[in-house]
């Protein structure tokens, strides 16, 4: 994937935003503000943005003294998506095309975000994403690698998101997957605990990365993700950073994502708000 410059100040307002979340202290914010730009400017900008990323939250969480900023945040996204989760089941099961609008739920759960604070607005956003067509559409493919793989990592990507995620495993071959979280928090990234609210776990296997990063940049990965990785037939990828850290994979990788910024966009070659099946 090609690095673009425009992620340094959208990281940068990142960092104000969850030095903010983990303390009320000006001086705090100020203070992890100045590290994060002397860290920008004495790093190499020319590396993926899940790395960028990796080095901004790890300068609030040691500024802050706060290892999770987004706890609270997390919390909310659960028990919004979690308030969600029956009435998608029902609609779901009602459609003709289960798999595909699955596929499509499962990618709109990527929607929840900091900017969206009420099941209402969420709900609207995934009817908007329903009503879509894939910009990119390995529909069929994606259909084939499930029916030959013998052993599938499904990725996972945001807390809450983790309840779409339920939708489209309980849609797949379950026998085969393994559901993946990190190792430990990392901005708003579905650990054990999310998986768990969603009642993941009582549907398949919930490993984690082994670390607590951005995406999954193998080289920053446990040696034990390393093997369950390595050994897979097939990757189901969710989100931005994990098709960024990703697409270099030595296994078979499907993307599911929603353009959300103008990097992505460009990579893809589609508009922000396109859904894409790859």
């Amino acid at each position: 994937m090609l690095k673009f410059h425009d992620c340094v100040p959208c990281l940068v307002r990142q960092a104000l935003d969850a030095s903010r979340m983990a303390t009320s202290n000006e001086e705090v914010h100020e203070r992890t503000l100045r590290k994060v730009l002397q860290a920008f400017a004495e790093t190499s900008l020319e590396q993926f943005p899940a790395r960028l990323s990796y080095m901004t939250h790890t300068i609030v969480k040691r500024e802050t003294g706060c290892p999770d900023p987004y706890f609270q945040m997390k919390q909310y996204f659960n028990q919004v998506a979690g308030s969600l989760y029956p009435r998608l089941k029902e609609e779901i099961e009602k459609m003709e095309n289960r798999f595909e609008a699955a596929i499509k739920l499962a990618i709109a759960g990527n929607i929840i975000d900091f900017s969206i604070r009420d099941a209402d607005t969420v709900y609207r956003t995934i009817e908007d994403t329903l009503s879509k067509s894939f910009a990119i559409d390995h529909l069929q493919e994606f259909r084939e690698a499930l029916t030959r793989s013998r052993k599938i990592l499904y990725i996972g990507d945001n807390a809450g998101e983790t309840f779409f995620d339920r939708i489209l495993i309980e849609e797949l071959p379950m026998e085969k997957v393994t559901y993946v979280v990190k190792g430990g928090p990392i901005i708003n990234d579905a650990t054990f605990e999310d998986a768990k609210a969603a009642g993941i776990h009582e549907l398949v296997r919930v490993i984690s990365i082994g670390s607590s990063t951005p995406g999954t940049m193998l080289d920053m990965c446990s040696d034990e993700f390393r093997e369950e990785f390595l050994s897979s037939d097939l990757i189901i990828s969710k989100g931005q950073a994990n098709y960024e850290t990703l697409q270099d994979s030595p296994v078979d990788v499907v993307f599911l994502l929603r353009v959300k910024c103008p990097t992505i966009s460009r990579d893809t070659g589609k508009p922000i708000g396109s859904i894409i099946l790859q």
